[in-house]
């Protein structure tokens, strides 16, 4: 994911790229990033300093996506350093030791804050897609349901730049709560469902740069099918993302890894 990594974050460094207005979070964020050291040992401490300090959804969940983004460097020497067998206790422990990660450790531990602040939260699991190129690893964000609405987050990509091989960090609101048609031009999730459009592109639309979907792509109900699938055991979530993987197209090596693993799984 190294060179991905780095192309996409030279590019948002040298251009301007469009912010959302923070100014509406600028409370939230100083409140939040004045949490005290320590409050920050454990995800149940964290969780209820955000829980007694922020009362709404959307607030409670700005202040875990700036508190990760701001307190967990990106793990530049790691990147290539995935651990199949790591836990997902064990991911989240060690970011809170060593205050790095990479896109796994961010991401387990924005879910599990969500989960702990009484949010609903997945973590997305897909591949990217930069300068005309298709990412060859994996990638995870995150999804969290924000006053009855499915939203997504990717506080790695939101948390800084990598610039001669050292990470910078800049916080990068685009992540926050991205826009689900925006975020699909770089981000390709392995379960269509978390695209979250009506008319999800195929692997293999995304792989060429065709993003913009036409009315001719069948209608997906992604909401309702996002609620069913919450619903399912560890198996069934296999099953069911295995088969919509599947039919959008195992199109190159990262899907077919993904897809082969499911089935290995089940």
């Amino acid at each position: 994911m190294k060179n991905l990594f780095l192309i996409l974050f030279l590019s948002l460094a040298g251009t301007a790229v469009a912010q959302k207005n923070t100014n509406a979070y600028a409370a939230v964020d100083k409140a939040a990033l004045a949490m005290p050291a320590d409050k920050t040992n454990s995800t149940t401490a964290i969780a209820a300093y955000i829980n007694s300090n922020f009362q709404t959804q959307t607030d409670k969940v700005r202040a875990i996506f700036i508190w990760v983004a701001t307190n967990v460097s990106y793990d530049v020497d790691n990147m290539f350093a995935f651990n199949e067998k790591e836990t997902t206790r064990e991911k989240i422990d060690k970011v809170l030791r060593t205050r790095k990660g990479v896109c796994e450790h961010y991401a387990a531990l924005f879910n599990e804050l969500c989960e702990k602040c009484e949010i609903p939260s997945s973590v997305v699991v897909g591949y990217t897609r930069q300068n005309n190129q298709t990412g060859y690893t994996r990638h995870g964000w995150c999804a969290a349901r924000i006053d009855g609405k499915w939203r997504l987050f990717d506080p790695t990509w939101g948390s800084g730049v990598i610039l001669n091989d050292k990470f910078s960090a800049t916080i990068n609101n685009q992540y926050f709560m991205a826009d689900p048609t925006a975020l699909v031009k770089t981000h390709m999730p392995f379960d269509p469902i978390w695209q979250m459009r009506e008319r999800p592109l195929t692997n293999k639309e995304f792989a060429d740069g065709k993003l913009v979907q036409g009315k001719t792509a069948q209608y997906f109900s992604y909401a309702d099918t996002i609620e069913a699938y919450l619903k399912l055991n560890d198996e069934g979530k296999m099953v069911a993302e295995a088969r919509r993987l599947e039919q959008n197209g195992v199109s190159n090596q990262v899907v077919h890894d993904r897809l082969y693993n499911l089935r290995e799984n089940i």
